[in-house]
């Protein structure tokens, strides 16, 4: 039900996404006073949306919708089985969520030492969801069923997302007051420690989408 694939880079970013769940990105240390990325908009409304615990932490969220069409929910179903958010090349997905994770810090040295200090990690979450306009005007038994089917892919998306959340806070605790001999060496560590965030998000990511089915079901009979 998810796939992992690395997306375009920019500079010292890594960034990835995976299938009907998720599309994730951790993007990597930003240079003194730059910033390599942005996204927008609020929190999704009617939603349990995890909030960032540490104070660093800086979130935008926002949901998005297509269109699925089909004459019956087993059409709409097998429509849904068939997609694939990430591209021709990409895992089934019937949801995506993209994730950018962007740290900006400023090296100060003091007394022989180099800490990271103003540090910001900016969390930017875009949810995509399916949506059936034809829903109203099929039998109650039906849009019952589909409820159960969009409540399923969103609550999926979001568990991605609660992940990712997570391993900002992570970050920020990990990142918070970090210290070396010298800004070129600290360079050197929180890349590293980096490196090992991103490591960590993918392994938490494909554990999520292993206890996942690949394929939906309408539920109707012989289904």
């Amino acid at each position: 039900m998810g796939a992992v694939q690395r997306l375009p880079q920019a500079p010292r970013t890594l960034s990835r996404w995976a299938g009907l769940a998720g599309l994730l990105a951790l993007a990597s240390l930003a240079a003194p006073a730059s910033a390599w990325g942005r996204q927008a908009d609020g929190p999704p409304s009617a939603e349990r949306v995890a909030s960032p615990r540490a104070a660093e932490v800086r979130l935008t969220s926002k949901t998005e919708y297509y269109d699925v069409s089909g004459a019956t929910l087993d059409e709409v179903v097998d429509r849904l089985n068939g997609l694939r958010l990430e591209g021709p090349d990409g895992p089934p997905s019937q949801g995506l969520t993209r994730y950018h994770i962007l740290p900006e810090w400023r090296p100060v040295a003091s007394g022989g030492a180099c800490r990271v200090e103003r540090l910001n990690v900016k969390v930017t979450i875009t949810v995509t969801l399916p949506r059936w306009p034809g829903v109203a005007g099929r039998p109650a038994e039906e849009q019952q069923r589909w409820s159960v089917i969009e409540h399923a892919i969103r609550s999926h998306e979001f568990g991605h997302r609660e992940i990712v959340v997570a391993a900002a806070d992570d970050l920020a605790a990990r990142l918070r007051d970090m210290e070396a001999r010298g800004c070129g060496t600290l360079g050197g560590v929180v890349e590293s420690a980096l490196h090992v965030a991103d490591g960590r998000l993918r392994d938490a990511h494909a554990e999520f989408d292993r206890q996942t089915p690949s394929r939906l079901s309408s539920g109707g009979p012989g289904r």
